[in-house]
Parts: C-alpha cells; sequence; structure tokens
C-alpha cells in the first residue's frame, strides 16, 4: 500500500464503491519532488486500487510545492465540492513561529468534482479560497502561515454558500489587493519594504513621532507584531527609535531620510491602487462606499 500523507473518504459510496482523496509521497506518485492529489476506490474500505492522478500542483496557480485533499467533499447539486491545501515556498520569507528557517505557505483551495465520476475535475478556483493573513495567522504564532481546512459546515437548507458573506468578499478583496499592491511596488523598484511595513511608514509620514501605540492604533495591527516588525525595519535603516526630551522612558518611532526616499514612489502606487479599486465607480457611489466600510470598522472597533 502506498505511503499516504493524507487520505479524505466521500461521505457515501459512489457507483458501488467507496471513494477517497488521497496524497501519496513523491515516490509512489509521478517520481517528482513534489505532492499532488490522487484517487482511489474500494470495494470494501480494506483494499483500494484504481488509483489516477486527479490534480497536480502545477494546476494550482498558488502552489509551487504541495497540493492535497482537504475537507471531505461536500454533495451538491452541481457536484462535489471538495476543500484542498496548497503550499508555496518563498525563499524570501524568513523567520516564522517557532523555526528560524520557515519558507512555507498553506492555503486552502477549492475544486468542483463531477458527481458520477469524481476522477473528473468539472471546475477549479484559481485563487486561495482562504490564505494566511490576519495577525494572529502570519506573525508570533506557533507555526506561522498556515491555513488548513479540516471540515465544513452545511447551511440548514442543505446549500452551501461562500460568497454571500460580506466577510468572505472582504476577505477576498484583501488578498488580492495585497498582491498587487506588492507587484506595484516592485514595478516601480521598490524592494526595501512590503506591503504591511508600508502601512507603517505610511502612518508615521503622515504623524512625523509616533508611538507603538499610536501606531498600533492607527494600522490596526497587534502590538507583539508591530514590536518585531520595527526591530526588522530599524535593522534595515528605515526607522529608529527616539526617546522624549522631557520623558526619557517614552519612546518615539520615526521615519530616517533613507524611508523619507520612497514616499514619492509609494504615493504613485496609492494613486494606482485606488484607480483599480474604483475602475467603473461615479463619485456618488465611492462616497457611499466608504461611508459603509466606515460603519464596519465602528462596528468590528466596538468590539
Amino acid at each position: 500500500m502506498p505511503d499516504n500523507r493524507n487520505m479524505v473518504l466521500f461521505p457515501e459510496k459512489i457507483n458501488n464503491m467507496y471513494v477517497r482523496l488521497e496524497r501519496p509521497f513523491p515516490v509512489y506518485s509521478r517520481g517528482l519532488d513534489r505532492f499532488d492529489i490522487w484517487i482511489s476506490d474500494s470495494l470494501d474500505l480494506k483494499y483500494w486500487g484504481n488509483s489516477h492522478l486527479l490534480m497536480g500542483v502545477e494546476d494550482v496557480p498558488f502552489a509551487n510545492d504541495k497540493i492535497g485533499p482537504g475537507a471531505p467533499p461536500i454533495k451538491t447539486e452541481k457536484g462535489w465540492l471538495t476543500l484542498t491545501h496548497a503550499v508555496d515556498i518563498d525563499m524570501n520569507r524568513g523567520k516564522n513561529g517557532w523555526e528560524a528557517f520557515w519558507k512555507k505557505r498553506y492555503c486552502a483551495g477549492l475544486i468542483l468534482l463531477d458527481l458520477e465520476n469524481p476522477q473528473k475535475i468539472i471546475g477549479k478556483y484559481d485563487e486561495p479560497l482562504l490564505a494566511p493573513e490576519a495577525e494572529y495567522e502570519i506573525s508570533g504564532g506557533f507555526r506561522n502561515n498556515v491555513i488548513f481546512p479540516g471540515g465544513t459546515i452545511l447551511e440548514d437548507s442543505g446549500e452551501v454558500n461562500l460568497k454571500k458573506y460580506g466577510g468572505f468578499l472582504m476577505s477576498q478583496i484583501g488578498r488580492i489587493s495585497g498582491r498587487t499592491w506588492e507587484r506595484l511596488l516592485k514595478e516601480c523598484g521598490v524592494d526595501a519594504f512590503n506591503g504591511a511595513q508600508g502601512r507603517i511608514l505610511y502612518v508615521l509620514w503622515e504623524h512625523k513621532n509616533l508611538t507603538i501605540s499610536d501606531i498600533a492604533r492607527l494600522t490596526s495591527m497587534a502590538n507583539t507584531t508591530l514590536t518585531s516588525m520595527l526591530d526588522r525595519m530599524e535593522t534595515e535603516g528605515m526607522v529608529q527609535r527616539v526617546p522624549d526630551k522631557v520623558n526619557r522612558r517614552q519612546i518615539f518611532v520615526t521615519v530616517t531620510q533613507k524611508a523619507r526616499e520612497y514616499r514619492e514612489k509609494y504615493n504613485q502606487v496609492s494613486n494606482t491602487m485606488k484607480d483599480i479599486f474604483y475602475k467603473g465607480f461615479t463619485d456618488p457611489e465611492i462616497a457611499s462606499f466608504e461611508n459603509q466600510l466606515r460603519k464596519i470598522l465602528e462596528n468590528l472597533e466596538s468590539e
């Protein structure tokens, strides 16, 4: 029997056969140094065979190392709605969590399999369904940058509704806009800071000297995350900590001349992002939309 790292069983028989998704070790797969998703069936849940490659790493745009099954597939009228997980490696990622060296990111993906022949993929979402983005997911945790779908819950109606929730849409917008922002920064020749660090620089450009608590409030970042980011930015010569002249125990953070030189390019990228965001919007629509966003922000801050 192949050495499978993880397996997921379909909740019912298909054509009188038990069916499962698998992620065998590479030596049992295609012989490549990567993990793919396979599918097998069985008459008795004991002996498994008729194995086929369902989807390879190269079929997932946001993976370059591993993919595998996630939660058990959900039967819908259109097909088997199936969550997957995908891993990409970025050598620019630094220390994360408890390890000194962690370059991977785990995201959740989504595919749709044919009801009668689940070896056939009839739909695939080419963006991560869920990706690490919250502060507790990307910094300071035991295992950072990991989203692993382990279960799903059906609506009382028996439907699976993903996009009706505003939170899902905002999360998706955040992921895509973050990637767009990083791309635009690189196209402008800015590689001295990333998007999250740019948020810190922006509030410092606007307010000059701020305490760490002030920066946390203005950027909505956790103090612990912010402190580690400021340490890196100070090492890279982008910010400096300055004691207050009156109260020496009070520390202010300010930008350096090196950081000031990037403000014009940052503003260019910001204006480009604004044009992308509001393409096709009228001025009244923009004003109304931003008012609604402010209400959502107030609701969240009041909790």
